[in-house]
């Protein structure tokens, strides 16, 4: 009977080292995630978004890829200021225009309006 009991102790400890030690890596998952990507410390991955600046030569600015959030970051790295912002481009500001669209593709008004519509912002 001794060992029967002693026997279930161990089996019982077992496991609960067992759970400790999934609750633990579980912890320290959680812990490094974020930060590091993995429960082993390894260098952060940043993915950098290439982001292309888009006109169609009559002030029209739109960004690829598209989205409100990276046309409002293409703006800001153009220096452009927020009132130049129509709903869904930036104009861009005629004393401006031929510095900025020198760091632009220039395509034409129809290709931009079907950037616009087929993102589905």
């Amino acid at each position: 009977m001794r060992g029967a009991v002693a026997e279930q102790q161990a089996t019982v400890g077992a496991t609960d080292r067992h759970l400790l030690g999934r609750v633990a890596q579980l912890g320290e998952r959680l812990l490094y995630t974020q930060n590091v990507g993995g429960s082993i410390p390894s260098p952060t991955t940043i993915l950098e978004i290439v982001v292309i600046f888009v006109t169609d030569g009559k002030r029209h600015l739109i960004c690829i890829p598209y989205s409100v959030e990276n046309l409002h970051r293409m703006a800001n790295e153009l220096s452009i200021k927020r009132c130049w912002f129509h709903k869904d481009h930036y104009d861009i500001p005629k004393r401006r225009q031929k510095e900025i669209e020198s760091k632009c593709e220039i395509i034409s008004s129809k290709e931009i309006v079907k950037i616009i519509r087929n993102s589905g912002v």
